[in-house]
């Protein structure tokens, strides 16, 4: 009887520590059991994707309501929609025991810098533009770097310098990703300064060969698409190239005529350039219709024969025909036209005409609209200016102008409201024309 009673002590011992050995085991081995991240990474629906390495519940606010939480699928992933303001990550085992992972799961989607390739005057510094798709707070190290620093460095910032003539790439790299931009440094073009240079000289006759004309015109289709091909902000971008990256400022030059003519004479490129690109080497002459030349042909710059003036001066643009250049760079076509106010098509009638105290005290003139009016009377029209950028206290306009106006040539004039409203007579509001906006700003120039 004494065996039979101490086997079965022995036999209660033993099964109350096989049961508190299989609570201890499950409690903190199976129960307690973490599940790990085996990988996170974004899919082509925009959605995270945590993997683990068994199944489990994964949740990016946590507590204890179950509507929180996300079980796996079948390849032990939970697939959650991507919420930027969280970046922790909490976990339960299929058991649900909570825990809270332990690394930062910010996760950068992809780096893209916006152009591919970017012409750079030398001395001339730009912003680096590029962009970030991440998931979470991500506020990782962006790391710049060029592949000569002699041609153009960039800094801790991502500003950009141009040194000297040549390429270099620069690459910007973050985690695991990076992209990179050819940068083409060239004294072709100049630095944009805040202020019109009225002492840049004059454009001299073939003054350029073809192949810079070449390089102007890739430079000038570099800043309209930048800024957005067919938009206003393209119209804006061309006006803006030849008014501040040019080294040298075009002539103004009475029109001998137009290629839709309404006048007497069937031209082009005698005081218009009806053509993509500038006009500043004898290859530009294949663009003119041989029975569209009355006087010429003479590239910006050479001596041509003005039939208003009736004398020889050198060729370049008069206002219409200014206008007319810029907005056929943007991508538009509006037909060879003049200034107005007339009773035939004119540059007014792309528009809505808006008289010019309305639209000042309205403030309804934005950039990439048309002015009207001219030095004899306003109201009738004759002359036409583009408004190239606006601030606060002041509209700056980009026109070719006659000496009698105190200017002379394609130039930028700044107005105060008043001068303005002095100045000309109606604004044309262009929102219909261009349709589109772009990658529009008001000034030229980083303020």
């Amino acid at each position: 009887m004494k065996k039979r009673h101490r086997f079965k002590a022995l036999l209660n011992i033993l099964i109350v520590f096989l049961g508190t050995a299989w609570i201890f085991y499950y409690y903190f081995g199976i129960y307690n059991e973490k599940v790990n991240v085996e990988d996170i990474y974004v899919n082509e629906y925009d959605q995270l994707i945590i993997k683990l390495d068994n199944e489990g519940k994964c949740s990016l606010i946590g507590g204890i309501e179950e509507s929180r939480w996300v079980n796996t699928n079948s390849d032990n992933a939970c697939i959650l929609e991507k919420q930027d303001s969280y970046n922790t990550l909490y976990l339960r085992n299929k058991h649900t025991y909570l825990s809270e992972y332990d690394k930062d799961i910010s996760y950068l989607n992809s780096l893209d810098i916006t152009n591919k390739s970017k012409y750079l005057a030398v001395n001339a510094k730009m912003n680096l533009k590029y962009s970030i798709d991440s998931y979470g707070l991500y506020d990782k190290e962006v790391v710049y770097s060029s592949s000569n620093e002699d041609v153009a460095s960039i800094d801790e910032q991502g500003i950009i310098t141009g040194i000297n003539n040549g390429k270099a790439t620069i690459t910007i790299q973050s985690s695991n990703k990076e992209d990179s931009i050819d940068i083409i440094v060239t004294d072709l073009i100049i630095p944009i300064k805040e202020e019109y240079d009225f002492d840049k000289p004059f454009i001299e006759c073939k003054q350029y060969t073809k192949q810079d004309n070449d390089l102007f015109d890739e430079i000038l289709k570099d800043r309209v698409n930048d800024a957005g091909y067919s938009t206003r902000a393209a119209a804006v971008a061309a006006a803006r190239f030849f008014e501040f990256e040019l080294p040298f400022q075009v002539a103004y030059f009475s029109e001998n005529g137009r290629i839709d003519s309404y006048m007497n004479h069937f031209a082009d490129g005698e005081g218009r350039y009806y053509h993509e690109g500038l006009y500043l080497d004898e290859s530009r002459y294949e663009n003119l219709d041989p029975e569209m030349i009355v006087r010429g042909p003479a590239c910006w710059g050479c001596r041509l024969y003005e039939l208003d003036g009736e004398k020889y001066i050198d060729n370049g643009l008069d206002c219409s025909g200014y206008i007319s250049w810029i907005l056929l760079q943007a991508g538009y076509d509006p037909g060879d036209l003049g200034a107005g106010i007339a009773e035939w098509e004119d540059l007014t009638k792309l528009g809505t005409l808006i008289e010019i105290n309305k639209a000042v005290n309205n403030d309804l003139i934005r950039v990439g609209d048309l002015l009207s009016g001219s030095e004899i009377s306003a109201e009738e029209g004759g002359h036409i200016a583009f408004v190239i950028g606006k601030d606060d206290d002041y509209y700056y306009t980009s026109e070719a102008l006659w000496e009698e106006t105190g200017y002379f040539g394609v130039v930028v004039v700044k107005h105060s409201k008043q001068e303005l409203i002095d100045n000309f007579y109606w604004s044309v509001d262009m929102n219909d024309f261009y349709k589109q906006d772009g990658n529009l700003t008001d000034l030229w120039f980083d303020s």
